[in-house]
């Protein structure tokens, strides 16, 4: 069954959007800014659920993002497993993943354009990693109830972008 909201809205330059089932109907999150990504002075914040898988893309995805760009996610669990100690944890899955590379630098440099993940609620929390290129890691895990992902680009080349799931799993069970 295909997305009819999506299909509605194909060609409308959405910055991110999660669309998903849940009891059979379709669940819709749209995101649209009026403010340029690149300030870094706005975030979104997306609640993930044991349920369903949410989807986060970079704007423009799959037909290219811009240059210049400086885009963050706050990712959170939701409220009825938002437990102190509840033992859920997010979990990051790559479906699509396509960044500049300066090809001269090693892997583990991402200067110019990254996807960068920490693990809480801001860039000061425990940083988990930095990835460019098509090079990324199977899964990532959080250690608690909220993740940071944070997007950047510069100003030379633009490529496909990413496309990541986002769910919630009960601690060490994967």
């Amino acid at each position: 069954m295909k997305c009819p909201m999506c299909e509605a809205l194909q060609g409308i330059n959405l910055v991110g959007h999660c669309a998903g089932s849940y009891k059979g109907k379709y669940v819709y999150f749209f995101f649209f800014s009026m403010i340029d990504c690149s300030t870094g002075n706005d975030s979104w914040l997306v609640t993930a659920s044991g349920s369903y898988n949410t989807t986060i893309t970079s704007p423009n995805y799959p037909l290219g993002y811009s240059n210049n760009m400086e885009c963050t996610w706050q990712v959170e669990i939701e409220n009825k497993l938002n437990y102190p100690l509840g033992g859920y944890v997010l979990k990051v899955l790559f479906n699509d993943f396509e960044l500049q590379q300066d090809q001269a630098l090693s892997l583990t440099r991402c200067p110019f354009d990254n996807l960068t993940f920490y693990d809480g609620h801001s860039e000061s929390s425990l940083f988990l990693g930095s990835f460019c290129g098509t090079v990324h890691p199977e899964v990532i895990y959080s250690t608690g109830n909220n993740l940071s992902v944070k997007f950047h680009t510069d100003s030379e080349m633009t490529f496909r972008g990413f496309n990541i799931s986002v769910s919630v799993v009960k601690a060490g069970t994967e």
